[in-house]
């Protein structure tokens, strides 16, 4: 059914098929007939990591064989003058925007905010965005020898789509990733004060559904900071581990996707 069906989404849903029926054999060997479309999949390009770690065997997809290496760090203070001003004004304005609780199934003990919020003309939202292409320009500067196509092919042109997301008491995200867009980043503006990993952010190579071979999984912890910047590849799953205390965590979530594509769900 998902061979005849045109689209990426559908073209990686064959893959996940023959992985999750147990099909390697038919899984690797259709791996050789990938296309172009197929090049800058990245809902194809997640699973084809996932299998190819659990075989033990070489990430054959061009995309971003390596997407761990390329969880990227940076801070608000690199970009703005006066970094607590910054944040009194964005938690000002991200506190006056329509939210839905529990928006999604993903999201679990917390509400999301409607829209994109870079359709907001306030002062706040543009040095925001010009925060975010900033960084987004230092990420690319620092791997531009890279030779994946993550790197290689970058859009030539992209549309930024964000949101705010604020966690409760018990409030975490399952593991997702956001194949929708290339690159996908989170702004802090809130964290957790208790000890522990409680709200920090978990990165996998799956969504913790597809089938394993290997008892142990890929996982990187990162413990941010109010202030911090993450960027990492729109291919990578990842998960808010659940906070325990009544501290709430807020964050501005953030895609770039390419302008080519079909983004007709830019505001949904």
């Amino acid at each position: 059914h998902f061979s005849t069906a045109p689209g990426p989404r559908n073209r990686a849903w064959v893959f996940k098929s023959l992985w999750m029926a147990g099909m390697v054999d038919e899984f690797f060997r259709g791996l050789q007939t990938l296309s172009n479309e197929d090049v800058s999949n990245r809902r194809l390009a997640a699973i084809i990591s996932f299998a190819s770690e659990q075989m033990n065997v070489r990430d054959p997809h061009p995309f971003c064989p390596d997407p761990f290496s390329f969880i990227h760090y940076g801070h608000i203070a690199n970009h703005v003058e006066d970094p607590r001003l910054f944040l009194r004004e964005i938690n000002a304005l991200t506190n006056s925007l329509q939210s839905k609780w529990e928006m999604n199934k993903l999201t679990k003990g917390g509400e999301v905010s409607t829209g994109n919020i870079f359709s907001e003309s306030a002062p706040i939202i543009l040095e925001l965005e010009q925060m975010i292409w900033a960084e987004i320009a230092r990420f690319r500067a620092i791997h531009s020898d890279s030779p994946c196509l993550f790197i290689k092919n970058w859009p030539k042109e992209g549309l930024l789509k964000g949101w705010t997301v604020r966690l409760r008491k018990n409030g975490h995200h399952l593991f997702h990733n956001h194949a929708d867009g290339w690159i996908s980043g989170v702004i802090y503006l809130k964290v957790a004060q208790s000890e522990g990993s409680d709200g920090a952010i978990e990165f996998s190579n799956t969504d913790g559904h597809f089938r394993q071979i290997k008892e142990d999984l890929l996982s990187h912890i990162v413990m941010p900071e109010v202030g911090d910047i993450l960027l990492f590849p729109s291919t990578i799953y990842h998960r808010t581990i659940p906070l325990r205390e009544t501290d709430d965590r807020r964050v501005i979530a953030f895609d770039l996707r390419p302008a080519d594509e079909d983004n007709s769900r830019i505001t949904s």
